[in-house]
């Protein structure tokens, strides 16, 4: 199978493609990227300490090692692609959240929603999908989606410590969530497709690893 298909239209993994890197580009470029630049104005503003705030990143990462080492479990019992949906609520959800928060548990508490969430819609599914969608070519579509997260975090890195200092970290955490929401909700909900099947397609290049 080309990356065109006979009708000469592009074989619809590279829109695949195209979502996991805009999920990349904003969530990982956001979420990823931007998390210590909140850091020091929440502190200054609530007088939490660096070390009470930066907590918010190890519970994010231990939710993170926990879906991992459940992953099994999880994918045998849910519906991917549900599970990629709620994410796409609960990322923006808990940004929101962190917006409204005023004390160091109500931080931790958004942060086990945005830990769970960013597990659900990023690494993991993304590299399944993808699989999914590529025998051949796979290297090359993986690695075009999730540079995303790199070009995603020089472009917000800058705006969002401009915005913060320009309009505060409440403001700037439910824009975050806004950018989070849009691109999440029209790479999943229009552009992804967990298998090939869902489109009557096969994988990209299944003919030649499964022909005889």
């Amino acid at each position: 199978m080309n990356t065109k298909s006979n009708n000469n239209k592009i074989f619809y993994g590279w829109w695949v493609v195209a979502g996991a890197l805009l999920i990349m580009f904003t969530i990982g470029g956001i979420a990823w990227n931007c998390v210590s630049i909140f850091i020091k104005p929440v502190c200054a503003d609530l007088g939490f300490t660096r070390q009470a705030m930066s907590m918010n990143s190890t519970i994010t990462s231990i939710i993170g090692m926990i879906i991992s080492l459940s992953w099994g479990y999880i994918l045998r019992h849910f519906s991917l692609k549900t599970l990629m949906r709620l994410a796409a609520f609960g990322l923006p959800l808990g940004y929101i959240g962190y917006s409204f928060c005023s004390t160091i548990g109500m931080f931790y508490a958004c942060s086990v929603l945005v830990g769970l969430s960013l597990c659900l819609v990023m690494n993991l599914p993304l590299s399944i999908i993808l699989s999914n969608w590529f025998e051949e070519k796979r290297g090359t579509a993986m690695g075009i989606a999730f540079m995303g997260s790199g070009i995603g975090g020089m472009l917000f890195i800058p705006l969002i410590s401009s915005m913060i200092e320009r309009n505060g970290w409440r403001y700037t955490f439910r824009f975050s969530a806004l950018v989070m929401f849009i691109a999440a909700f029209i790479a999943i909900f229009f552009l992804i497709r967990i298998r090939p099947e869902e489109k009557g397609l096969k994988a990209l290049g299944w003919e030649k690893h499964h022909s005889g």
